[in-house]
């Protein structure tokens, strides 16, 4: 069996690290792989290493750009026709349209991983019109299309995008590490979130409740286009001795593992890779109420929903004063029960398997 995967972006992010474990799953499976990706950065770079073979697609760009698209579709046809894959597997909204496009003109079946919809709940109704629009229309030449969440199922039959039958839920999983979480030693309370610092993430948020709270270290971890606007922000509101801005890091597991607290501040969301790394470090979670965010987070037994940012400094400062580490005992548990990285893996497989066998 041969998979080629299709993704727009190299820099790390949710779908990056979910379609690196992936590959690395399917890899370890026998499963051949290749990958077309429109960026040089860390994902092509880790992908590499594993010994799979990576391509450069220039023409692939998140942007919409029709000359540049028409390109993409064309140039990602011939590499199909290169590789020969049994199957097309998208990841990305772009990369979704122009990779389902090209595999349907090379009569090759394609499968589309939806990390949260461009029509998603939060969106401006431009934007949530033209991605119903075009998400209806790709759907049509897919084989299925695999929904992090329930939510995102939901979103896709409530504006018809789909069919029941061809919609699928695998939640996100990740595999579990070795590091293990060490006790906190410091004075202050540790908080970590990883985002990058660009829309819908809301790391502003977090940083202008941090005037109401006290002996509190907030680790951000993550680069975007507005990180030295969140640097100068913490600044101006004098709460940058609260902040430590890291940046892109390798050592997110062990940065986890200090912490006492994680937190997900966001506009919209699919299923967020990075609050099941946390739950698998039985932290606590803190979390804006949207998309499938409540089906990692259940409110009051492995951390809290917010859904008005003025909830934060209080949520904060409940887990400070009763230290009892019961909420991430629980994140654990749910992590273990539910999002661990052997059954979604399987769950695709089932899914490759069933295409094949249909085309036999």
């Amino acid at each position: 069996m041969k998979i080629l995967y299709v993704i727009t972006r190299s820099d790390w992010g949710g779908a990056q690290a979910h379609l690196f474990d992936v590959i690395e799953g399917m890899k370890n499976s026998n499963i051949n792989c290749e990958v077309v990706v429109g960026e040089k950065g860390e994902f092509y770079d880790r992908v590499e290493k594993l010994g799979v073979k990576v391509h450069f697609l220039e023409s692939l760009i998140h942007p919409i750009n029709f000359s540049k698209d028409l390109t993409a579709i064309k140039e990602l046809r011939i590499l199909i026709k290169q590789i020969q894959p049994d199957i097309v597997h998208c990841h990305s909204s772009k990369a979704g349209i122009i990779g389902r496009i090209a595999a349907w003109k090379e009569r090759i079946p394609s499968v589309f991983t939806a990390h949260g919809w461009a029509f998603t709940d939060g969106v401006s109704i431009k934007r949530k019109i033209i991605g119903i629009v075009i998400e209806t229309l790709v759907a049509k030449l897919t084989k299925k299309v695999i929904c992090v969440s329930h939510y995102d199922r939901n979103l896709a039959l409530k504006y018809k995008v789909s069919s029941t039958e061809k919609l699928i839920v695998i939640h996100n999983g990740v595999k579990d590490t070795e590091i293990k979480k060490t006790s906190n030693q410091k004075k202050d309370f540790v908080i970590t979130m990883v985002a990058r610092f660009a829309h819908p993430k809301d790391q502003f948020s977090l940083i202008y409740a941090l005037r109401e709270v006290d002996n509190v270290t907030v680790n951000f971890v993550g680069d975007g286009p507005q990180l030295q606007k969140a640097v100068d922000y913490a600044i101006e509101i004098g709460v940058s001795n609260k902040c430590k801005f890291l940046g892109m890091r390798k050592d997110v597991d062990q940065i986890l593992s200090n912490s006492d607290c994680f937190i997900l501040l966001s506009k919209y969301e699919g299923l967020p890779l990075s609050i099941i790394e946390a739950m698998r470090f039985g932290l606590p979670i803190i979390a804006s109420d949207v998309g499938g965010v409540k089906e990692l987070v259940v409110d009051g037994y492995n951390g809290f929903l917010i859904s008005d940012n003025g909830e934060i400094a209080s949520k904060i400062k409940y887990l400070i004063d009763n230290p009892t580490n019961e909420l991430g005992q629980n994140s654990r548990l749910l992590y273990e029960k539910n999002f661990n990285s052997k059954a979604m893996l399987e769950k695709i497989q089932v899914i490759y398997k069933d295409i094949i066998k249909l085309l036999e």
